[in-house]
């Protein structure tokens, strides 16, 4: 019994009709979602043989379910295109969705906040506002159904896969496609994020998986050929190997360098949904009415454990190209890719615009039909239903709490004389005196509340540097030393100024032999609007990159706009005149808003105005 590596763990029929999908929860792995013809969502616990709870509600077979992050909530998607939520812990649907217009094929919930992203047959992705009960952006670009989509770990992406074999990357606070990877030979089923990496794996009917670098938007590896089409990916939760599900096998891949771990033939069939549990995975399959749930031992796989010998026993567990047996592995951290931060505070603002969206014949919502019936009460609180902890002003003696930071505990500090070493509190200081005057009774009351006050004016300014940070790193990623004028256009595009001015500044100025004609030419008519900014280093710098072009580029320009024309067709030398053209109507602009501001600055600024005034002059022709 030890040396098993697979086995069926249980069968049970979970619908009266065709089952249509299933999906694991990815948190604990124990709970399971299925959906039927039946117009069904029935819920499972792994182990229980019972159904746990019966979602109702839809008026066309359900083609799509996900559990959220926490298992606290429950989407699915029908042949209609319409969604439903239901909360799990209150047993009841909290919205209804329409908008598709062919059946869903994937969702995923937003890490931090109340969206849902959708993709379906229609060929496009949508972002939901739970609170807003409405579609907020639709994104375009796929010709081919959407089969698969997931929320990046630090919720600034968003990616999809498609039949049209291509895998996109759309930058959620611009609203637009950020890259486009190009790979697959077939259509693209599955997606994954690194849990921690900067890295998206991605598994097609070509049987491959490949791996993509998401600072470099570049292909690391791709997998050998597996023995059919990748039904299912999924990172181990380390990070260590991804493994790759198909029909009937469990594939364990790593990609620096590309290797092949472990093969593993489950007789799963075509697999749905694999999840891991421990030290075990899971994989669910349907056919029919039924639904199998199977479970691989990851200690006897590969890299985790030796795979044990093949014998009459256990011949149907083992590969059919057995790997070499090898002592555990770790693979070592690159090193060289930036990891995911997650966190609420740095996921970025989503860039909305409401849609409104026709209800659909299937339903916009009728609470009868919207039904949570509970089969089986005791497992449902056991499963499903949180706890409610008592209140009690004593309850920190002798629980956990009584160990947590000061921040945490307002209720303990109030009136206890004493310095804890997580709050770093200077001794003799009262914290009052540095905050406004005000009505005690609205007066902050505890070390959470006083530090939410201090940073109520600061809010703003966090948001537009994390923006900023996140338009910077799109650019670095965008940025080539070769051709420079592809991460200059990401930059422009951001539509922030001080991005262009940092670029200016701690870039371009210090190296001029990055200035050519085509890079003048794209930065010219953006120079105007940074010399008549309010912030003088805005100006100061504009002024400086101006210098950079007439000094250099002056006599280039003056020539070729008043060069006569040449007999016969040369193709580069009217590209050149035009550029010239270009950077010279946009520096007699810039000329003519020196001659507006000259008055309003002095000192060394108004040297430079004059020094820019002279040089423009020697353009005129």
């Amino acid at each position: 019994m030890s040396s098993r590596r697979s086995w069926k763990h249980q069968e049970f029929v979970a619908h009266g009709s065709k089952v249509t999908c299933a999906a694991l929860g990815k948190k604990s792995g124990r709970v399971l979602a299925t959906g039927g013809e039946d117009m069904k969502v029935n819920m499972w616990s792994v182990d229980k043989p019972n159904c746990i709870m019966s979602l109702s509600g839809h008026q066309t077979p359900i083609a799509c379910v996900r559990f959220g992050p926490n298992e606290d909530l429950v989407v699915a998607g029908s042949q209609s295109g319409s969604l439903k939520v239901w909360d799990l812990n209150q047993a009841k649907i909290v919205r209804t969705l329409t908008g598709h217009k062919a059946a869903v094929k994937s969702l995923d919930f937003f890490p931090y906040g109340e969206y849902l992203a959708s993709a379906a047959v229609d060929s496009l992705v949508k972002l939901w506002d739970l609170r807003r009960k409405g579609c907020i952006m639709t994104y375009q670009g796929h010709s081919g159904p959407v089969n698969s989509l997931k929320f990046s770990p630090d919720a600034r992406w968003l990616v999809s896969a498609s039949d049209d074999t291509t895998v996109r990357l759309w930058d959620l606070s611009a609203g637009k496609e950020l890259r486009q990877f190009s790979g697959h030979y077939g259509p693209v089923n599955q997606i994954e994020y690194h849990p921690s990496e900067y890295l998206l794996a991605s598994g097609s009917n070509d049987r491959t998986v490949n791996f993509w670098d998401l600072e470099k938007f570049a292909l690391v590896s791709a997998s050998e050929a597996a023995t059919a089409q990748v039904r299912a990916i999924l990172f181990h939760p380390d990070g260590e190997v991804l493994f790759s599900a198909t029909q009937d096998y469990l594939h364990v891949f790593s990609w620096e360098p590309s290797r092949t771990h472990d093969t593993l033939v489950v007789g799963w069939g075509k697999v749905a949904d694999i999840a891991i549990s421990q030290d075990e995975l899971l994989g669910i399959s349907y056919q029919q009415g039924s639904v199998q749930v199977h479970v691989v031992d990851l200690k006897q796989v590969a890299p985790f454990g030796v795979p044990p010998p093949p014998t009459r026993g256990n011949a149907s567990n083992v590969a059919a190209v057995s790997p070499e047996p090898q002592r555990p592995i770790r693979r070592p951290p690159t090193g060289t890719r930036r990891n995911f931060v997650r966190s609420a505070s740095t996921a970025t603002k989503l860039k909305e615009e409401t849609e409104g969206e026709a209800p659909s014949a299937d339903e916009e919502g009728n609470d009868i039909t919207n039904r949570a019936d509970i089969r089986s009460p005791e497992e449902y609180r056991q499963v499903f239903q949180q706890p409610v902890k008592p209140k009690s002003n004593n309850a920190h003696r002798n629980s956990p709490a009584a160990h947590k930071p000061a921040a945490d505990l307002p209720s303990m500090v109030g009136n206890m004389n004493l310095i804890t070493q997580e709050f770093s509190k200077p001794s003799g200081l009262n914290v009052a005196d540095f905050l406004p005057k005000s009505d005690s009774r609205s007066a902050p009351k505890s070390a959470r509340a006083l530090c939410a006050k201090l940073q109520e004016g600061h809010l703003t300014m966090v948001q537009v540097f994390t923006s900023r940070l996140h338009n910077l790193e799109v650019v670095r990623a965008m940025w080539s030393p070769s051709s420079i004028r592809v991460g200059l256009t990401a930059a422009i595009d951001t539509k922030d100024q001080a991005i262009l001015v940092d670029i200016l500044d701690h870039v371009l100025n210090h190296r001029t032999q990055l200035w050519n004609l085509e890079v003048c030419a794209l930065l010219v008519p953006h120079l105007k609007n940074i010399v008549g900014s309010k912030y003088d280093a805005h100006v100061r710098v504009g002024c400086d990159s101006l210098k950079i072009i007439l000094k250099n580029f002056g006599d280039v320009i003056k020539s070729s706009v008043g060069a006569s024309s040449m007999g016969g067709v040369d193709l580069s030398r009217e590209e050149r005149i035009e550029k010239c053209r270009i950077c010279l109507d946009h520096l007699l602009d810039v000329r003519r808003l020196l001659e507006e501001k000259k008055s309003q600055v002095s000192g060394k600024l108004s040297n430079t105005f004059r020094e820019l005034k002279v040089l423009i002059d020697r353009l005129d022709c």
